[in-house]
């Protein structure tokens, strides 16, 4: 999608830069898939990350986009936490779990309620970069606790896929006014 401030990319560079300061010795890739909301936010993002492995891929067909995801290990959205985030679900959820990977979010009221204690969703406050950063060592400082948490992710995508929850989803939207 598209990287704006909004969104949290500039934040997300900071982490970064954070991250590969705190970490010298881990060696590690971030793929972007999207576009900058202008040349402004892009040059800032370069400077932020500059020494940091960034693949960056434009806009893809949907199929292909969500092909793309098998290769990430981790997701991150670490988006302001403003009136209309909060309250909305991010359908992304369901993607980074139809692909079973653990992913770190801005602590969003919505995901809060919807689904509290999922171990593969961290919440963390979204300029905590030493709580993210823990987590991120913590997820795969073990290939069987990582590997647990994209299978709970997996699960959960299963668990809420359409044919699973379309009876509840339309007695909802008809019971209700």
């Amino acid at each position: 999608g598209k990287f704006s401030e909004e969104k949290g990319i500039i934040r997300f560079a900071y982490f970064l830069k954070f991250f590969r300061e705190q970490n010298p010795q881990i060696s590690f890739q971030v793929t972007l898939i999207g576009w900058f909301e202008n040349e402004m936010v892009q040059q800032e993002f370069y400077k932020i990350t500059e020494g940091v492995d960034v693949i960056y891929s434009n806009n893809l067909p949907f199929e292909r986009y969500c092909h793309s995801l098998s290769d990430i290990s981790i997701f991150f959205d670490l988006r302001d936490v403003d009136a209309e985030n909060n309250l909305c679900l991010p359908i992304k959820i369901f993607t980074y779990t139809a692909i079973g990977r653990p992913m770190i979010y801005s602590p969003i009221q919505a995901i809060e309620q919807a689904h509290p204690n999922q171990d593969f969703i961290k919440l963390c406050k979204n300029e905590d970069f030493s709580l993210i950063s823990k987590t991120v060592l913590e997820w795969t400082s073990s290939k069987d606790d990582f590997v647990e948490l994209c299978r709970q992710s997996r699960n959960f995508a299963e668990k809420h896929q359409w044919l699973a929850i379309k009876e509840e989803f339309i007695r909802f939207v008809t019971t209700h006014e």
